[in-house]
């Protein structure tokens, strides 16, 4: 078992990733993350480890629906094993309405790989068998709800997007990151003001996952923005939401129970050592 997976079990990485699609693009990211599938992979890891970034891999929808996820999850782990990545995101979405018992045994899976591996799981706000896969992945994994607004048939304004989180959140608690727009995905979008108008609407969070578009990186004015973009508003407010979320899982309480064991032994030593001195 790895030790360090079960610490940050259910705990998403903090600050800003991108979703890499053909190529790597540059910006002011924290970490990417890299389609596992791609021939090109390992080359697109060394590039976003010699930036010092983290990296994590992803699987499309294409190769986690109901009939192919078993084989898609089991390569998707050993590739984290291989290229040494730092976890891995699941993105199931369509053809899954009505499989509540494959959902039930997807969040299982990936719970019980979380005692080797940090897990996320990503989808669209509406997607139907959310409670079914989150009563089985528990607290080992994070959610990440897809927040671009391209399926609405206007705007994307907060309260839309205030609906999105609640119902994530009510399955994952703290354990949430939003996955945002870096393309032009709603009219909303289309201006560098009204793009700040979208980033605003975005609950505050740990960290945020851009989806990039292929064939290069985001428009100027969207790429100008996520530059200041923080996900918990500010550098101190994006750090202390990372904090909060890794004390609200039962494995972040029980670490620094063991820290806490562990300074009061030494403490005691000491004490005692200079007592005798």
């Amino acid at each position: 078992m790895n030790l360090t997976a079960q610490i940050l079990a259910g705990d998403p990485p903090a600050g800003v990733g991108a979703f890499l699609r053909d190529e790597y693009v540059p910006g002011r990211w924290n970490f990417v993350l890299v389609n596992a599938w791609r021939s090109d992979a390992l080359q697109l890891v060394q590039t976003a480890r010699a930036a010092g970034l983290g990296v994590w891999l992803y699987g499309t929808p294409d190769v986690f629906t109901p009939a192919l996820w078993r084989a898609s999850l089991a390569l998707m782990l050993s590739r984290i094993d291989t290229l040494g990545a730092d976890g891995g995101i699941v993105d199931a979405e369509d053809g899954w309405q009505g499989q509540d018992a494959e959902a039930r045994a997807l969040g299982q899976a990936m719970h019980d790989a979380a005692v080797n591996y940090r897990l996320g799981f990503t989808s669209y706000p509406a997607w139907g068998p959310l409670a079914a896969f989150a009563s089985t992945a528990g607290e080992s994994v994070f959610g990440v709800p897809q927040m671009y607004g391209h399926s609405l048939p206007g705007p994307i304004d907060a309260p839309t997007v205030r609906a999105w989180w609640a119902r994530w959140q009510a399955f994952f608690g703290a354990r949430l990151v939003p996955a945002i727009a870096g393309w032009v995905a709603n009219s909303l979008q289309q201006t560098q003001s009204g793009y700040h108008a979208y980033l605003s609407y975005i609950p505050s969070a740990p960290g945020a996952m851009v989806w990039l578009e292929a064939g290069g990186g985001p428009p100027s004015f969207i790429r100008d923005e996520l530059a200041n973009y923080q996900p918990g508003g500010s550098s101190v407010g994006t750090l202390a939401q990372s904090a909060l979320v890794f004390v609200a899982r039962p494995a972040g309480l029980v670490t620094l129970a063991v820290l806490a064991v562990a300074l009061l032994t030494v403490g005691f030593v000491v004490w005692g050592v200079a007592r005798g001195a």
